[in-house]
């Protein structure tokens, strides 16, 4: 009695039959270039990767294995191989591709379909989770769920609406399928925040430059004859503006921009040095002042010199010189005084009227 190899045995029995399928592994090629010994060979080499728990490998030989000799046999063990990786849906593609009348390969067919079944029964666990505080969603039209959670959904597509406060509603369509865990992440950005630009010294944008970072703003010609520029958006963050004028005049600021609200970034540029008449006026002073102190010492001096050569009671003086001196003294003491202000830049203030 000839025994034949389980292998082989397993691709006769499929015969010949090519199947129409749009992957191209599953297109049977002419009879002319069917090769089951190459088939026979790449079958041992996917059963040995199996064995050593390479299934995805394992499976990629099997649909070689079909391209050298389409047989379905060898699309059961493909079925196999995809319920398996836990990818009942292929698997089931596969099984209803398979046309034979051999009683033994119908049989494990049969079982194929009872097990792809049961496990297309089975719900998909879903992770659903967004990158928004407060985020919520609905599945399906369902009441709003808070975020992360974790749902038993059945196979097939659904549609997942995630909301949050301040955030634009997004819609994920999404077709489950497959025994391991689906995760989902709604991306929900912040809606823009706008922001302006103005300087002080209050005035007009003038030439200024403005940044974002390294991103130059472009100034419109009305901007720069106005104080204040025109709002701009940009996403919530936190920015640097740099303000440039001329050459070295520079300045920045940081503003922290909110989603549907507008930020003012003021540049602060130095005012420039007027020189002030104020030192002119301190120095006249001082030299007022200095000249009547010498005046006011003449007077005092010369009085002195009097009444030593001319003593009482002998001689009785009568002298301005006295009277002069203090007035020069006096005026010396105003004139310092004023000299003081002038140099410090003393700015008088009036009393406020209550």
């Amino acid at each position: 009695m000839i025994q034949r190899s389980p292998i082989v045995a397993l691709v006769l029995a499929a015969g010949l039959g090519a199947l129409p399928a749009s992957p191209a592994w599953l297109v049977a090629p002419a009879f002319a270039q069917q090769d089951p010994q190459r088939a026979k060979a790449l079958f041992a080499e996917a059963k040995d990767l199996h064995e050593a728990g390479k299934t995805r490998e394992a499976l990629g030989k099997l649909k070689e294995a079909y391209e050298a000799f389409p047989a379905d046999g060898i699309l059961v063990s493909i079925a196999n191989r995809h319920l398996d990786l836990g990818e009942p849906e292929e698997a089931a593609e596969i099984l209803s591709r398979i046309e034979t009348r051999d009683p033994n390969l119908r049989k494990q067919v049969k079982r194929l379909q009872e097990d792809v079944e049961a496990k297309l029964a089975e719900p998909v666990t879903v992770r659903i989770s967004a990158d928004a505080a407060l985020a919520k969603v609905s599945v399906d039209g369902q009441p709003a769920r808070e975020l992360p959670t974790t749902l038993q959904l059945p196979r097939g597509n659904h549609r997942f609406l995630f909301t949050a406060p301040g955030r634009d509603d997004v819609v994920v369509t999404r077709e489950l399928r497959g025994t391991s865990e689906v995760t989902i992440e709604g991306s929900m950005p912040a809606p823009n925040g706008r922001f302006q630009v103005n300087v002080t010294p209050a005035g007009p944008l003038g030439d200024l430059r403005v940044f974002v970072g390294k991103r130059q703003v472009s100034l419109k010609e009305t901007e720069r004859s106005a104080p204040l520029s025109e709002p701009r958006e940009l996403p919530a963050g936190r920015y640097e503006i740099r303000c440039l004028r001329g050459v070295d005049d520079f300045a920045s600021t940081v503003i922290e921009v909110q989603p549907g609200e507008v930020a003012v970034a003021t540049c602060a540029f130095t005012p420039p040095v007027v020189e002030s008449d104020n030192q002119t006026w301190g120095w006249v002073s001082a030299g007022a002042g200095a000249l009547a102190l010498a005046g006011g010492i003449a007077f005092l001096a010369a009085y002195v010199d009097e009444t030593e050569r001319f003593p009482e009671p002998r001689y009785r003086i009568e002298s301005t010189k006295p009277l002069a001196s203090g007035l020069l003294f006096a005026g010396a003491v105003g004139f310092g005084a004023a000299s003081y202000l002038f140099f410090t830049d003393f700015e008088l203030l009036e009393p406020s009227e209550e």
